[in-house]
């Protein structure tokens, strides 16, 4: 049970140690610059869609208290979900269909046009002026898959814009939202101080490393681009011991080689992203 919170007040401190220093990347929407309170949400949101952290902070915005997403990324929910996603049509209509997986021989459609954007008082309107095709295809896809696959995108049904929102909103940090990750912190340091635990004695047949840690600290190293010497030796650090083969590991020793690992990759990641470029244009979704 020790290992078990220990283990989890690691995940936590290294969630809130990449969330503060990602905060001070200027190239972030302005609703995550020097919010790490916000940056943790994104990366919970991000966890419960399966989706990597980097799709979830520039394609999910907060408005009025719901979580509201980019079409685009709503499209890639639906055919993450293993249903099929058809759009087509110019700056003047746009459709889009839907044909579940586990319903093959029905089709879902949703249909945008001028007449259409025109009765919603949508039309010549800020981005319905600058980018109409762009616009009503947007529509036409969150449409159909609230009315399709609305169990595919968890709760994120809407577009900014469709609650009102032209694109990111500025936002001010709320005193209550940096206490809130304030104390998630101060959470993290007491489960992190407290003193290791009586060395458990030699494990017995059958408490060597799993199955699925054995998956998971092979697809560290190839993410992290180690060398199988480096591996070896990693492993032998944290075991305390000379280790010839990750399957000499306990499951507590896998477990401390996994953390260290993840935490490198949490720092590598946030390198990464700060000297990336940034493109602005959205990758097309209509290809199959």
């Amino acid at each position: 049970m020790t290992e078990i919170v220990k283990h989890e007040g690691q995940a936590l401190a290294a969630k809130i140690e990449w969330a503060k220093t990602m905060a001070h990347a200027n190239l972030l929407p302005r609703e995550y610059q020097n919010n790490p309170g916000n940056l943790l949400y994104a990366i919970e949101y991000a966890d419960s869609l399966g989706i990597d952290r980097i799709n979830a902070i520039t394609s999910i915005h907060v408005i009025n208290g719901k979580p509201t997403a980019s079409a685009d990324l709503i499209a890639s929910l639906v055919r993450k979900a293993g249903h099929k996603l058809r759009i087509s049509g110019d700056d003047t209509r746009a459709t889009a269909q839907i044909v579940r997986a586990d319903d093959p021989d029905f089709t879902f459609e949703a249909v945008w046009d001028v007449e259409k954007a025109k009765s919603a008082g949508l039309w010549g309107k800020g981005n319905w002026r600058n980018c109409p095709g762009a616009m009503l295809r947007a529509r036409a896809i969150t449409e159909v898959a609230r009315s399709a696959a609305s169990d595919a995108l968890y709760g994120v049904i809407y577009t900014p814009e469709e609650l009102g929102a032209d694109g990111p909103r500025e936002f001010s940090p709320e005193p209550e939202a940096q206490r809130g990750v304030s104390a998630l912190a101060e959470a993290a340091d007491r489960v992190l101080a407290e003193p290791e635990p009586t060395p458990e004695p030699e494990p017995a047949k059958g408490a060597g490393i799993t199955k699925a840690q054995t998956a998971k600290l092979h697809a560290l190293v190839g993410e992290l681009g180690l060398t199988r010497e480096q591996k070896l030796a990693g492993a032998s650090a944290h075991a305390g011991r000379t280790i010839t083969s990750t399957s000499e590991l306990t499951k507590a020793e896998a477990a401390r080689v996994i953390d260290a690992l993840e935490a490198k990759a949490a720092k590598r990641t946030v390198a990464e992203i700060v000297d990336a470029e940034i493109v602005d244009e959205p990758l097309p979704l209509d290809g199959e």
